[in-house]
């Protein structure tokens, strides 16, 4: 989990999504949820497991583990294709 978690930070950090270093798992699960938010369900995921495991000491099991592939790929997938969104040249009327 913490791997995953931190990939989605660093990829997110490096698209431009910056985070406060005071900010919390859930509070930058929120704001990712809010950039993509088709993708809320596994940021949730990827934080919820973190906690769990950094602060809990709750080790996931074997399909925890495999969610978490799944849902790192997805949010993966949502964040370049919001970056593409950005980077689109917009049409001039005309």
């Amino acid at each position: 989990p913490q791997g995953v978690y931190e990939g989605m930070h660093r990829l997110a950090t490096f698209l431009g999504f910056s985070s406060p270093p005071s900010q919390t798992a859930y509070e930058f699960s929120r704001s990712l949820s809010q950039l993509i938010p088709e993708a809320r369900a596994d940021v949730d995921l990827v934080s919820n497991t973190f906690v769990r495991q950094r602060y809990g000491g709750i080790t996931p099991s074997g399909v925890e583990e495999l969610r978490l592939i799944w849902a790192w790929r997805r949010i993966k997938r949502a964040l370049m294709a919001r970056l593409r969104q950005t980077r689109e040249p917009t049409a001039s009327p005309g």
